[in-house]
């Protein structure tokens, strides 16, 4: 009888092992595409360029997912982050650079063209959307879009708030004569 339950105990972690082998992955299926992953191993190596050229091979075997336009756009940012020096964790090790007055000018180009990729994917995910409302991977793409662009209206505020500050400097100094 003690052989049984063991054999019954062992056969049932089998079987459950097995079953958890098999639950589906969660994730876009494009993220499985061997080319993507190629994308990102270059990403990670900080190899723009070399990523760019990848995700835009991406871009050109699916034009129209939204997702393989999230990858040249996420790789556009963060190519200027690191090109602006702001990927150096040094950077955030104090709260100052919360205050901190640091001049970031994004060649218009490259702003441009986030822009324009983000202007594209969130309208490829309207349409997607507006076909099935329950598409879920259009809500990842579009939060993933406005999570990427995020360092770009940061860009912009701190260009606004460095013109606040020139503005109010002049008004205070202009007061005082």
């Amino acid at each position: 009888m003690k052989r049984w339950g063991w054999l019954a105990v062992l056969v049932m972690a089998l079987v459950a092992g097995r079953a958890g082998a098999q639950t589906a992955v969660h994730t876009d299926p494009l993220n499985l595409d061997p080319l993507v992953r190629q994308g990102y191993e270059r990403f990670y190596y900080l190899d723009f360029d070399g990523a760019l050229k990848i995700f835009n091979q991406v871009a050109q075997q699916h034009p129209q997912d939204p997702m393989a336009w999230d990858y040249i756009l996420m790789t556009t940012v963060f190519r200027e982050l690191y090109h602006q020096d702001l990927l150096d964790t040094t950077y955030y090790a104090h709260d100052s650079f919360l205050s901190n007055k640091r001049d970031v000018p994004v060649p218009p180009g490259i702003h441009q063209q986030i822009e324009d990729l983000t202007n594209k994917v969130i309208a490829m995910c309207d349409a997607n959307l507006a076909a099935n409302a329950s598409d879920k991977n259009s809500y990842l793409r579009v939060g993933m879009q406005r999570g990427c662009t995020l360092p770009s209206s940061l860009w912009q505020s701190t260009r606004l708030r460095q013109r606040r500050s020139r503005v109010m400097v002049r008004a205070m100094t202009a007061s005082r004569s």
